[in-house]
């Protein structure tokens, strides 16, 4: 390997890179389901459970005044709905709609095999230790 091309093979580089990639491919298939990677976040979330706009926000490591965005299609799509919260008037907790989980139930196949695709090259073993490492890299480095 040339001295030019060494920092293809560092971590750091290599997370930009296949984050990227990867970014890139779940754009596609979301693309075809008519939302953004950031909505298919939120409902990964909401379909687990309730939670306030600020508080999806802070899971999704998204700035909490982008968060409305993000929420208002997944409203008018009817996949999820957003109640007072009863501790303080002011919030709003979102939660996913029995319309929304149905959606997301259809499309864990396709969601498994465009998962199975990506990762081809790895054995589960490795897939295992891959993601055991990158959980471990983000517990780190989430803040609240």
């Amino acid at each position: 390997m040339s001295e030019g091309v060494k920092f293809r093979r560092n971590p750091s580089f290599l997370l930009a890179t296949l984050g990227r990639r990867a970014e890139h491919e779940w754009n596609q298939y979301l693309r075809s389901e008519g939302i953004t990677t950031a909505q298919f976040t939120a409902m990964a979330v909401l379909v687990e459970s309730e939670m306030s706009q600020r508080g999806l926000a802070n899971v999704m490591g998204v700035d909490p005044r982008n968060a409305g965005a993000i929420v208002r299609p997944l409203l008018d799509y009817g996949w999820i709905q957003a109640r007072s919260d009863p501790t303080d008037a002011r919030l709003r907790l979102l939660a996913a709609t029995d319309a929304g989980r149905k959606w997301w139930r259809t499309i864990q196949d396709d969601l498994a095999s465009e998962r199975d695709r990506f990762f081809a090259p790895l054995t589960d073993r490795e897939l295992a230790t891959l993601q055991k490492l990158l959980n471990r890299l983000n517990d780190h480095l989430t803040i609240g």
